[in-house]
């Protein structure tokens, strides 16, 4: 009777353990693929071409066609940081008057580079904050994660460790 109340108590112990370890899958569409916990699910939004949701955050991703942006916007691929600064510089991240932080160059876990920034937006009086991810290579990417501002420094280093996970077609 020992052992098997032992044995209980091993399997109850190993699947509490499992438990608390977030579980992650690669989503994809669009030519964007990234890791996220399985708490996010698909979703539709219409500003988005990659949408998943969790009860706390947010993923969205867009590819755009390079011959889409005026001449005067020629980036090669590479030119994560000089693109991000652009939407910074154009006031395409300007939200409630404040323009976003800098852009900041980063490595992703494959070796590739990627650029983001945070901004805050308010969306039908709630007030989010922002971290946007961008890539340059064939297409521009443009990827957000999002959550409650009154929450964004407990999910900030998630999203540094997811946004190390995308992959874009090159």
């Amino acid at each position: 009777m020992k052992k098997i109340i032992l044995l209980f108590m091993l399997v109850l112990m190993a699947v509490t353990l499992s438990a608390c370890s977030t579980r992650t899958r690669e989503v994809s569409g669009n030519g964007i693929s990234v890791t996220l916990p399985t708490s996010f699910k698909k979703s539709k939004a219409d500003n988005a071409q990659l949408y998943y949701v969790s009860k706390n955050a947010m993923f969205m991703g867009n590819r755009f066609n390079k011959e889409d942006y005026p001449s005067t916007i020629r980036y090669s691929a590479g030119d994560h940081q000089a693109f991000a600064d652009h939407l910074r510089n154009e006031s395409l991240l300007n939200y409630n008057g404040k323009p976003a932080d800098y852009s900041y160059l980063e490595t992703s876990n494959d070796g590739s580079s990627f650029a983001y920034t945070y901004y805050d937006n308010t969306v039908d009086n709630v007030e989010y904050t922002y971290m946007l991810v961008v890539k340059v290579e064939k297409y521009f990417y443009v990827m957000n994660f999002a959550c409650l501002k009154k929450d964004f420094e407990k999910y900030k280093d998630d999203f540094m460790t997811y946004a190390k996970t995308i992959k874009v077609e090159e």
